[in-house]
Formats: structure tokens, C-alpha cells, sequence
């Protein structure tokens, strides 16, 4: 009877400390009974006894993050050993560097969680994951060294080591591929430009309108008013290639009359900046230029401003060019198409 009464004893203090460790857990906060998964962070909990209350949350904060920095770097050390071990190859200098990244992972850990249980407190924290930053020390590495067998046996490693590892190599290397993917086509981009470049600005030396010396004729009309010009001078110059500087001299006149005589003189000049391009190149052969001015002028009774467009034609030196000429002058719009002759200098 004695023995039944110590084990029917022995049964229920079995059962009440069954219970008093069940209830223990059951108090307990779930992130510690059931800790969260999540796939972009490591989540850890430290835990703390005291009573002073900021002391405590100071030291379980500090034991999460430890919590949190163990996790990790086992991890890096089981994908080292595993990477070493199937290589046969050392590679320290690699993971030191890589353990630099999760070095200051108490600073980039955030507090989610804090509960407190009477004299206890309960803090969660959470990283993101390092699986990115391992693989962009793994390429970065790789190239460098030139070694495109750790690459890969680094990428094996690491799937063996980190959750999700295999899903951010993937989506590393589809980035990767995209990427190469932009840079052919910018590249062949780059390399039809400069062909088209090379194309149009061949031959730099032709394209410069170095002229003196110019004797030009032209028709002048202004709506029902007719006239003839004359420009007795003009001067033109390419101290860079593609452009040119000139000044022209002239008598012309734009009359209130429909015959073509010069019945009233009027005496100006001509500032011009502008473009040329060279359009047929044949050394001291014929030669065909395209030009474009800018022109300010200034003549008896005021100044005017507008443009002058024409073609060069010239052989060994000698040439003549057409141009159209348009001036606002006077409160008038006045067009000029004129045709001269032409004597270069330092031309091909």
C-alpha cells in the first residue's frame, strides 16, 4: 500500500511539473516558440532578467544581435568548409573579405518585436539577407582572379549554406544576362554612330571654304520691288574645320522700280559665321561644298540680320559658288540669289 501511495506521488508531481513547464512555454511569446520565416530576412531573439527595465531591453536587444551574427557567419563558415573540402582549395583572403560584410550586422539589424513577461523581456530582431552581397563578392572576386572554376564551385557552396541562395543566383545571372544583353546593343549602337560620324565628317581638311577675291551678281526682290546687286569683295575663311568666318563688301540696291538698272546705289557690308561641308572631296580635282551663314549687315540707312545658304563648286583654286542670300532690313524681308566667282586658298 506504502508503495502505491509513493507512486501514485510520484505520478502527480510528475504532472504538475509537466504542466508548470507547459504553462511556462505557453507564456512565452510566440516568435520564441515559433519563430517567423520570412524570405528576405534572418530573424534571431535575445532575452533578458532584471529589474531595471531599460537595462534589460538594452541587453536582450544585444543578445538578439549576437544571436544574429552567429547565425550568420555560420553559415559563411559551412559554405567555406564545404567549399574547401570539395576544391581542395583554400581561399581565407576571400571569406575574410566576405565576413567584412556582415561585420556591422548589429548596426544593420532592425528591432521588430519587444514583449516583456513580468520580470523578463523578449526582443526579436531581423536582417536582411547577405545572400546578394556573398554573391556579388563571389563574381567580383572571380573576375578579378580571372577564375571562373571558383565562381561556380563558390555558387555551389553557397546554395548548400543560405536559404533562397539558389533563387537569388538565379536572378543574379538573368540580371547579368540582361545586362550584357544592353551592352551589345549600345555597343553596336555606338559603333553604327560612329560609323555614321566617320561617314559624315570624313575628310576634314576639305571641309573649309577659304575663299578671296569674289565677284557676285544677283537678282534682289522685295514683294513688287526688283533690283541688282554687285559685291565687289568678299572674304571667307575655315580657321576650324566645318566652319567659316567672312566678310563681304557691296554696292546693291533693292529699288521701286521693275527694270533691272542701278538707279540708286546703296553701299554696305557683311559679317558671316556659319557651317560648310564638303560634299564631293577630290584632292585638287573638283571639289563640292554645301555652306550656311549667319549675317549681320550694315549698309546707308541702317542694319539688317539673316542668312545666306549656298554651293561651292571649285577646281584646283578656281570655282564659282550659287547663293541664296535673305535679309530683314528696313522692316523688309529682302531675297537675293546671286552667282560668283571664286578663287581659294589653301585648298586640296
Amino acid at each position: 500500500m506504502n508503495r502505491a501511495k509513493r507512486v501514485l506521488v510520484s505520478t502527480l508531481y510528475a504532472f504538475c511539473m509537466a504542466l508548470t513547464a507547459l504553462m511556462t512555454v505557453e507564456a512565452l511569446p510566440s516568435f520564441v516558440t515559433d519563430p517567423p520565416a520570412d524570405e528576405q530576412y534572418y530573424y534571431e531573439f535575445g532575452e533578458a532578467e532584471g529589474t531595471d527595465k531599460a537595462r534589460a531591453w538594452a541587453i536582450a536587444e544585444q543578445r538578439a544581435q549576437e544571436s544574429l551574427q552567429h547565425q550568420l557567419e555560420t553559415r559563411l563558415a559551412a559554405m567555406q568548409l564545404d567549399f574547401e573540402i570539395n576544391t581542395k582549395k583554400r581561399a581565407e583572403s576571400f571569406f575574410t573579405q566576405v565576413r567584412h560584410i556582415i561585420s556591422d550586422i548589429s548596426v544593420r539589424s532592425e528591432k521588430v518585436k519587444s514583449v516583456a513577461e513580468g520580470d523578463k523581456y523578449y526582443v526579436l530582431v531581423r536582417a536582411k539577407g547577405i545572400e546578394e552581397e556573398v554573391l556579388e563578392q563571389i563574381i567580383d572576386y572571380a573576375q578579378k582572379t580571372k577564375d571562373p572554376d571558383f565562381e561556380q564551385a563558390a555558387k555551389k557552396s553557397m546554395t548548400h549554406a543560405f536559404d533562397k541562395a539558389q533563387a537569388v543566383i538565379i536572378k543574379a545571372e538573368a540580371k547579368q544576362k540582361d545586362k550584357a544583353q544592353a551592352a551589345l546593343i549600345k555597343a553596336e549602337a555606338k559603333q553604327k554612330w560612329d560609323k555614321l560620324l566617320s561617314t559624315v565628317f570624313s575628310g576634314a581638311e576639305y571641309a573649309k571654304r577659304n575663299t578671296v577675291g569674289e565677284a557676285a551678281f544677283a537678282v534682289e526682290w522685295s514683294g513688287d520691288k526688283t533690283g541688282m546687286g554687285l559685291e565687289l569683295l568678299d572674304f571667307h575663311w575655315s580657321f576650324l574645320p566645318f566652319t567659316s568666318v567672312g566678310m563681304g563688301l557691296y554696292p546693291f540696291e533693292v529699288g521701286g522700280y521693275n527694270s533691272l538698272g542701278f538707279e540708286t546705289m546703296t553701299f554696305g557690308a557683311s559679317l558671316y559665321a556659319g557651317l560648310v561641308y564638303p560634299f564631293i572631296k577630290n584632292d585638287d580635282d573638283f571639289n563640292l561644298r554645301l555652306y550656311g551663314d549667319f549675317l549681320f549687315t550694315i549698309q546707308t540707312g541702317g542694319t539688317g540680320a539673316g542668312f545666306a545658304t549656298g554651293l561651292l563648286f571649285t577646281w584646283e583654286g578656281f570655282g564659282f559658288d550659287i547663293r541664296y542670300r535673305g535679309v530683314v532690313y528696313d522692316g523688309h524681308y529682302v531675297n537675293s540669289l546671286g552667282i560668283g566667282v571664286v578663287f581659294m586658298f589653301n585648298d586640296m
